[in-house]
């Protein structure tokens, strides 16, 4: 194992070299710019490395906590890589599912509308719907969130836009890119 001392006065070489450090876990020190922590391991057969830091973020302590994770996903089957991949693109979709991006989408893709129009639907979706449901995901949204926001619209007596409202969640809702297996709330299916 490589102590603190010894990483930090490692020897520059004009070509990117690896020291071991045990278990899988290696530094690798390219001519310049910082040190990086790797673990080698395999996977059905195959050779595989996954990057786990630079040596500036993690310390030794630390890149060995990783590696021993990265150990524990490989000792029930599961590619370390491959998971970290699928874990970045699950971000990803939930940031593109969540519903104040699905809206912004959707009144995009609403074609010509009248300036007016467009205006008092961006509002509706940024000032009444997105305060309290603009980070949660579509698919996760339920029919008593729904509610309670055109209720909390609804005391104040604007029952009109109440109405516009529930239309637009459910258009929202509908939305194509929003995924195929999305249930809709029951206050949307009506509409």
């Amino acid at each position: 194992m490589l102590t603190e001392k010894e990483l930090l006065t490692l020897e520059r070489k004009p070509s990117l070299y690896r020291l071991a450090d045990g278990g899988g876990l290696c530094t690798e020190l390219p001519p310049t710019g910082s040190p990086r922590w790797h673990y080698r391991y395999r996977f059905q057969g195959k050779a595989k490395m996954l990057s786990l830091s630079t040596y500036s973020e993690v310390k030794s302590a630390q890149a060995r906590k990783l590696a021993a994770a990265a150990k524990d996903l490989l000792s029930q089957g599961v590619d370390p890589s491959a998971k970290r991949q699928t874990d970045k693109a699950t971000q990803h979709l939930s940031a593109a599912t969540a519903f104040k991006a699905v809206g912004d989408e959707w009144l995009g893709g609403r074609g010509e509308l009248a300036p007016i129009t467009r205006r008092k639907m961006k509002w509706m979706l940024k000032e009444l719907a997105n305060p309290w449901i603009g980070e949660r995901q579509i698919f996760d949204i339920t029919a008593p969130e729904l509610l309670a926001v055109l209720r909390r619209v609804e005391s104040r007596g604007h029952l009109e836009t109440t109405q516009r409202l529930k239309s637009i969640w459910s258009s929202v809702m509908r939305w194509p890119p929003a995924a195929p297996s999305v249930i809709l709330p029951p206050i949307c299916a009506g509409h």
